[in-house]
């Protein structure tokens, strides 16, 4: 397969970018802060490291289980997988190799193994961005979350894996990111209705409530009540109820008063039904 011809032009730029690059890593490791950075460029990486990302916010998300915290989590979210699928099309659409070989098998599979834009400087901006502008933190913790992504950034130059290029377009791609969720925010309904897909009980809202009857070998009945008026009901079994049921549903009587009696079927609510 033949390469795709360069205009002279990005020749020049990528040739002054890697001489650039390389001046500049040498220059900056004479000073000590810089060597720390660069001693430090696995902690860094891991840090901002997409898959880990993936894999432990919706394990977060799922652990934490908190109504208050669903909208922001979906939306980080949304943008960490936006933040993979613009770097990998990216970086397959230039395939810009780095300046250094890696002996890290997943970093030399796919788009990964390319250079331009670096995934770790977008994402680590995006990330920034989110918790200072969209859902901004208390102000103690920008600080550090500015100094995480300078250093993030810092140090896939230093470590040889980004040119300065690289890294400059990749934390501009990370704001623009940025902008992109903010205009396509998901509210917090919609955020509380993706993250119940896989409810429990104990997942519902405070307004939702489960109750439940069973009789082994003879019935299953599970009631879903929204503000004390039934929503749902499963019947299995020879139970009888599937009118009083239905009724139910239909005319949205408040059972709020019944409580758990209501699955007796004892109480007399044959007067609602006008």
């Amino acid at each position: 397969m033949t390469k795709r011809p360069k205009s002279k032009f990005l020749q020049f730029l990528l040739a002054k970018d890697e001489i650039i690059t390389t001046k500049f890593v040498i220059f900056l490791l004479k000073y000590e802060p810089f060597k720390a950075i660069k001693a430090h460029t696995k902690a860094l990486e891991l840090s901002c490291d997409g898959i880990i990302w993936l894999t432990a916010w919706p394990a977060f998300i799922w652990l934490a289980s908190n109504k208050s915290l669903y909208q922001m989590q979906i939306n980080l979210l949304f943008g960490l997988i936006l933040d993979i699928v613009i770097t990998a099309l990216i970086k397959a659409a230039v395939r810009r190799r780095r300046p250094s070989p890696t002996k890290n098998l997943l970093t030399t599979l796919g788009p990964d193994k390319f250079s331009f834009p670096s995934g770790h400087a977008s994402r680590s901006a995006f990330i920034m961005v989110f918790f200072i502008m969209i859902y901004p933190l208390y102000p103690i913790f920008w600080a550090p979350l500015i100094v995480w992504c300078f250093c993030v950034c810092l140090s896939r130059v230093l470590a040889k894996r980004h040119f300065i290029l690289d890294s400059i377009c990749g934390f501009l791609i990370g704001l623009a990111q940025a902008y992109i969720i903010t205009m396509l925010y998901i509210s917090e309904q919609n955020a509380i209705a993706m993250c119940y897909w896989g409810y429990n009980s104990h997942d519902l809202e405070a307004h939702y409530q489960l109750l439940l009857r069973t009789t082994p070998g003879s019935e299953y009945i599970k009631f879903v009540l929204q503000n004390g008026r039934l929503r749902i009901a499963a019947l299995i079994g020879n139970t009888g109820s599937a009118e009083t049921c239905e009724n139910l549903i239909l005319n949205g009587i408040d059972l709020t008063p019944f409580g758990d009696g209501i699955l007796s079927f004892d109480i007399d609510i044959e007067d609602y039904f006008d």
